[in-house]
């Protein structure tokens, strides 16, 4: 017997490395497989079956191409090829499938396995499932991009800052806002020596005493609503804006600075405290413009009241014509505010027809002639020989032209002189008014034709004057289709006003009615619930030969028209009980009183008033106070008729 002996200790040694690293290779949580230069599976862990769903006894044999998504068959034969070449690929993101069909985002490394001659004849595959981690890097990424577009989207300009004061972003807003052409430009530059240096006074002042920097003294976000900002090319932004801090982990690390351009807003806070500051002025001048006549008219009421018999007819003739002046004066103040209403209202309108400009200019001269003649004017007419028609409103032009011959007489030195000239030329006719008085000031040109304006008054509003009248004209004719323009070289030059209208080149001439005749005796109601006003038409009506009923109310008024059956009946729209439109609509009701004229006493003017006063059946439509040119032309109709 031959007794051989061997020492296996090293073989054991290894045989316990071995089953060491094995148990290594199968307790790992990472999916470890081997297979062949060729794709066969040799070995799969623990780890491979809980990643990958296939179960060892399964997978072995099989080919690892069987773990590819679809159209991951090239990048896997490069990394093999690589492999075969004895290369390494470490944590290679890569996509696989698992059993189920569901696909798996893994990082994988790829290492050679060589014999003892270092021959590759295989390869080991690490894999580990980063799934969640790409879904997490992915959702940061849509967060972040849902953020940026936030910022590129915002109408509010947003930059950050670092302790230091340095630009760390700007968005699209910002360096637009700021007239810069890319972010690059910001970022990374000192913000306060760029933008900020300089207070809205024009003051400079350094970063200390900058608010948008008082987050890194206070810690807290500051707010303010009147600052300026320098744009690229030197200009100035206002700016409203917020500076919040930005922490991290506790740690004051920068701050974040919201801002807008107020321009706008700035601009329309200035309008409506212009706005208010010219209602207050508004008010004050109407008060004065009221109250001086009134005053006036009291006067010589308390005058023509004295029965000491002291006043002599001179002075009653003086005080009758103070009355009428003063109460026609407030009338056209009335009639101005009224128009006002109507064009602020958008019911302003006008009635056109073919009109020869030149009637409307010679009416506004008559309506002007007391104004002239209290302040001595002198005025130089000229007027084409031949018709300048243009389609319009002549009562509308008419007011025009008398506004601006007002206007000039007003602003014009006692015994003054006023140029009126009307032009006809190719498609346009021109009308000027000049006078060589206080003129305008450059500044006041653009706009004197705004509502409530007025040139600079003494304290005592000798002038007068609402600051309406030039505002109306220019509506008046932007409605016609033309234009008005005022000219001045400055204070004391005078001032000239240019009308154009478009002509009528087809226009129905010479139609227009003939002047008003005082009619023949008529039988008048008058309906009118205030005594003072009742009482006065009936004095001037009779004092025109006409015989006149009186109703103070509604229900009065349809018993005395039907008991009387009078030629006309002047009917006050506003009446206590019944209001005139019933009272027309009980008249019409009854035939046998169809030729009664009726003809409504109101203060409302507007389209929609007369055509309601249509409607309710009544003939004429006056508006107080009641022109006696009117009444006669409307009473010299009946009697036609």
């Amino acid at each position: 017997m031959v007794l051989t002996l061997t020492d296996i200790s090293a073989l054991d040694k290894a045989r316990a490395r071995l089953a060491q690293l094995s148990a290594i290779v199968e307790s790992s949580e990472d999916a470890i497989v081997g297979h062949t230069l060729d794709g066969t599976i040799t070995s799969w862990n623990r780890g491979a079956e809980q990643l990958y769903g296939h179960a060892a006894a399964d997978a072995i044999g099989d080919n690892v191409r069987m773990l590819l998504a679809p159209g991951a068959d090239d990048e896997f034969e490069a990394y093999l090829d690589a492999t075969r070449r004895g290369h390494k690929a470490e944590h290679v993101r890569a996509l696989r499938r698992r059993k189920d069909r569901v696909a798996i985002d893994v990082s994988v490394t790829m290492s050679p396995i060589c014999d003892r001659d270092g021959t590759v004849i295989g390869a080991s595959a690490i894999a580990r499932d980063i799934t969640p981690l790409i879904a997490a890097r992915r959702e940061l990424e849509d967060r972040e991009e849902r953020i940026r577009l936030l910022l590129d989207s915002t109408a509010e300009a947003i930059f950050g800052i670092d302790r230091d004061g340095f630009c760390t972003f700007c968005n699209p807003a910002c360096v637009r806002l700021l007239g810069y052409q890319s972010p690059q430009q910001l970022i990374g530059q000192a913000i306060h020596s760029l933008i900020h240096h300089t207070r809205a006074d024009g003051t400079v002042h350094d970063e200390q005493d900058c608010r948008i920097f008082g987050v890194f003294r206070d810690g807290v976000g500051t707010h303010a609503d009147d600052e300026r900002l320098l744009r690229a090319d030197g200009s100035e932004v206002p700016v409203e804006y917020w500076s919040y801090p930005v922490r991290h982990k506790g740690a004051l690390v920068g701050a974040v600075v919201t801002f807008l351009d107020v321009t706008e807003r700035k601009r329309a806070e200035d309008e409506v405290l212009t706005a208010a500051r010219r209602r207050e002025q508004f008010l004050a001048m109407l008060s004065h413009e009221l109250r001086n006549p009134l005053a006036a008219v009291l006067h010589a009421v308390d005058t023509l009241q004295q029965g000491d018999g002291s006043t002599d007819a001179d002075t009653a003739h003086k005080c009758q014509a103070i009355i009428e002046r003063q109460a026609k004066h407030m009338a056209r103040l009335l009639d101005d505010l009224l128009d006002v209403s109507r064009i602020t209202r958008g019911k302003f309108e006008l009635r056109k027809e073919d009109v020869d400009l030149r009637a409307p200019i010679t009416a506004a001269l008559e309506s002007s002639a007391p104004r002239l003649r209290e302040r001595d004017i002198q005025v130089d007419l000229r007027l084409p020989s031949r018709p300048v028609a243009v389609r319009g409103d002549p009562s509308r032009l008419q007011q025009v032209i008398m506004n601006l011959m007002t206007n000039a007489a007003t602003y014009s030195p006692p015994g003054g002189r006023i140029e009126l000239r009307l032009t006809a030329d190719g498609e346009r006719a021109q009308l000027e008014v000049a006078d060589h008085g206080m003129g305008i000031e450059r500044d006041m040109l653009g706009k004197i034709f705004e509502l409530f304006v007025q040139a600079e008054q003494p304290l005592d509003r000798s002038l007068g004057g609402l600051g309406v009248g030039l505002s109306l004209a220019r509506t008046i004719v932007d409605l016609h289709g033309g234009s008005i323009e005022a000219h001045s070289d400055g204070p004391g030059t005078g001032s000239r006003f240019v009308v154009t209208l478009p002509l009528q080149r087809h226009a129905i001439r010479d139609r227009r009615d003939e002047p008003p005749r005082r009619a023949g005796p008529c039988r008048i109601v008058v309906v009118e619930d205030q005594i003072d006003e009742r009482e006065m038409l009936r004095i001037v009506l009779e004092r025109r030969g006409h015989v006149v009923i009186d109703a103070a109310d509604g229900v009065t008024a349809i018993d005395v028209i039907a008991s009387e059956h009078p030629d006309v009946a002047l009917i006050d729209i506003g009446l206590p009980s019944m209001h005139g439109y019933d009272v027309a609509r009980h008249i019409r009701a009854r035939e046998h009183l169809n030729d009664v004229m009726l003809v409504a006493l109101t203060g409302y003017g507007a389209p929609a008033d007369l055509a309601e006063a249509r409607d309710a059946g009544f003939d004429d439509h006056v508006i107080k106070p009641a022109e006696l040119s009117r009444l006669d032309q409307i009473l010299a109709q009946r009697k036609r008729d």
